[in-house]
């Protein structure tokens, strides 16, 4: 067995700074739905130097990294010069300092203009994606010998088909709103196929220039118990014939257990944040405040956001608390539960300042002895919220929200895309929510229990302003014009239980096992390899197309409880600080796939962690994990590559920079001009155990 070589991975749009007019399907994706641009990244082409002489240092002996085929093909069959050449500097340096580089064709993104032409569903794509291929090999096979063609390939089945009780596409290209489950299972159906033969004629492509190319996939697996592998498996095994495959996909995208919380929709002052999409689902932003600081007036310390250790109030639960954590570490945090104590706070002079959005501080200042600081420390885009189970009304809010925007103030630009190519159009349905709500009659909507300059109740105790007359519009659309409203209000911790309550939690549990013994959840793409899956997913000409059996694993359960289960769903939403940890789950997979290659070796393309996952440190995580594959070894299983994700911090597809999203060995901090590489535990750790093992 050949010994153990460690290395490091990286992924392009991750790290390659964004240059207008080689913008991608992520970017653009991105953009239309107001996640975290990718903006400099760690501007990889100018750094790359830098990052390789670490991995080096580290003692690592591969350097995995991704081609932008946006980049590199910026228009159809027009290659850019200064990019190839671009590319074959960094594979000659990954060279000349000692390692071998790993060459990934497509990670989780591709150019608009084969987005275009249908993108990965459609028909031409295979070869599209072989032109492609060609392309790359002729420019760097002789400096490249392994290669990824699909990174993660079971993943990209996101982009098309979303459970029913989640709001939105977790990937990109995302299909139109209202697409039925029968259209979603379409084009997942198409997408597999696709991307078997896709990844057969790059293989080919790759090894008629050299034949000594070894070229695989790495699909992501996750842990869990045996039994539940096996189960899963044996349902995907039984989809014989299309028709039954499409059955299946489908239920996926429209199974529904019926429920509904204390109210409809909340839309008093509720900001959209990456923590509070875990439990409910928002539209597009129809009013933008700003994060500002109400101080006493006259008061000399009028920016105390510069002053270290000055006390500043945030209302547990609220926004501006997880701002306040994340980017501004010079001051004291001082929570409370209500708007009153933490203006009484600020009046008597306990706290220096209170951070919260301007709309809802500017009652403070209009009535009392303070004032706004001159600070502009960022957006907080208003939203409507619901829940998740009720995502099918977004659509007809949308359309509200579009035909109001000059009278909601300061609308964002639109979040939802113009979808190109050829994928099926659906017209708007009535759903089971829509059928309920005009079954009853009225709208239950909830409004901020602080004050706010968007709306006031009259002494008649009637309701008036910018978000009670937006109320109305919605619930004219979402029910017909003699539909009433119904107003409640609630505290920033009310808001989403009442939308989504503990029994509805309960419900999305068992939706939760529905989805993780689904087709989706599987590990498809090895069972393709191996001729289990049925021919028209994966015809019979492309079983068995691959050099190596690759994986990527980072999560698992070892018991299926529903907290463990519902944590394991988290994480493929983003949320990697609560994904759970589970080493053995390693050991499982390597089994695994040992038994369904034994001629293969085993290559683990990515394994990683934030700084913190499950109670875990990432130093912990890695020691552990690399134990399961050193075991695996001792067991004759042929493991031979491991490569630790990722060698610095990353934009991480859209989520907010900070410790819950950062994976890298060498921390960045992204909004630095600087872009520092710093060396952390973890980097130190994974160096001791390279160094202990080589």
């Amino acid at each position: 067995m050949q010994p153990l070589s460690f290395g490091v991975a990286t992924a392009d749009h991750q790290v390659e700074a964004y240059v207008e007019g080689w913008d991608d399907i992520r970017d653009q994706w991105e953009r239309e739905r107001g996640l975290d641009r990718r903006g400099r990244a760690t501007d990889f082409w100018r750094y790359f130097s830098d990052d390789i002489t670490k991995a080096r240092e580290l003692g690592c002996r591969h350097f995995r990294l991704s081609l932008s085929w946006s980049r590199l093909e910026p228009t159809p069959g027009v290659y850019c010069p200064e990019v190839v050449a671009k590319y074959r500097e960094i594979l000659e340096h990954i060279r000349e300092q000692g390692m071998e580089p790993i060459v990934t064709l497509l990670h989780f993104t591709w150019p608009r203009h084969v987005e275009q032409r249908g993108g990965l569903t459609a028909s031409g794509f295979p070869l599209l994606f072989a032109a492609f291929a060609t392309k790359i090999a002729q420019e760097y096979a002789r400096l490249v010998r392994l290669w990824v063609t699909f990174n993660e390939p079971t993943q990209l089945v996101y982009g098309f088909i979303k459970p029913a009780f989640e709001a939105e596409y977790a990937a990109p290209p995302g299909l139109p709103p209202g697409t039925s489950g029968d259209e979603q299972a379409l084009q997942v159906s198409s997408l597999i196929r696709n991307l078997f033969c896709a990844h057969k004629a790059a293989r080919e492509a790759i090894r008629k220039v050299r034949p000594s190319a070894e070229v695989g996939a790495n699909p992501l697996v996750l842990g869990m118990p045996g039994w539940i592998r096996w189960l899963g498996e044996c349902r995907v095994q039984r989809l014989q014939g299309p028709e039954r495959v499409r059955t299946h996909l489908a239920r996926i995208g429209t199974r529904r257990l019926s429920a509904g919380g204390r109210l409809d929709i909340v839309l008093g002052a509720y900001t959209r944040s990456h923590d509070r999409e875990r439990e409910v689902a928002f539209s597009e932003p129809y009013h933008i405040a700003t994060r500002r600081i109400l101080v006493r007036r006259g008061d000399e310390q009028s920016e105390p956001s510069k002053r270290k250790g000055a006390p500043i109030a945030v209302l547990r639960g609220s926004t501006s608390e997880a701002y306040l954590e994340r980017s501004m570490p010079m001051v004291r945090g001082v929570r409370f539960a209500d708007a009153f104590s933490a203006l009484e706070a600020l009046r008597k002079g306990k706290v220096d300042g209170w951070l919260s959005d301007d709309v809802l501080l500017a009652p403070y200042v209009r009535d009392g002895p303070f004032e706004l600081s001159r600070e502009l420390l960022g957006p907080e885009p208003y939203c409507v919220a619901v829940a998740k189970r009720h995502s099918d009304l977004l659509m007809p809010i949308t359309r509200v929200l579009h035909a109001r925007k000059e009278a909601l103030g300061h609308p964002c630009e639109e979040s939802h895309p113009t979808y190109v190519g050829t994928r099926p159009r659906s017209e708007n349905p009535v759903t089971d929510s829509l059928r309920k709500l005009r079954k009853r009659g009225y709208l239950r909507v909830g409004l901020s229990g602080a004050r706010s300059e968007l709306y006031e109740r009259t002494e008649s105790r009637h309701w008036t302003g910018c978000e009670p007359d937006l109320a109305r519009a919605l619930a004219k659309e979402l029910i017909g014009a003699n539909a009433t409203v119904r107003f409640k209000q609630r505290s920033i911790r009310q808001r989403a239980r009442s939308l989504r309550p503990w029994w509805i939690r309960a419900l999305d549990a068992l939706e939760n096992y529905y989805v993780l013994f689904g087709l989706i959840a599987a590990d498809w793409w090895s069972m393709g390899m191996a001729g289990e899956l049925p021919e028209s997913l994966c015809p019979i000409e492309c079983r068995g197309e691959q050099d190596y059996a690759g994986l990527d694993y980072y999560w698992g359960i070892a018991c299926p409880w529903p907290t463990r289960v519902g944590r394991l769903l988290d994480a493929a939403r983003g949320h990697f600080s609560r994904a759970p940890v589970w080493p053995g789950g390693l050991a499982h997979v390597l089994k695994r796939l040992a038994s369904r290659f034994p001629d293969k070796p085993i290559y683990v393309m990515e394994n990683g962690c934030v700084d913190r996952a499950d109670g875990v440190a990432r130093e912990s995580y890695l020691r552990s994990h690399i134990d399961q594959v050193r075991r695996a070894r001792a067991k004759g299983i042929k493991v031979t590559i491991y490569t630790c994700w990722s060698i610095t911090t990353n934009r991480e597809w859209g989520f907010p920079a900070g410790p819950d999203t950062d994976f890298g060995l060498f921390r960045i901090s992204l909004d630095d001009p600087r872009l520092t590489r710093n060396p952390t535990a973890s980097s130190g750790a994974y160096e001791t155990i390279i160094r202990s093992i080589t």
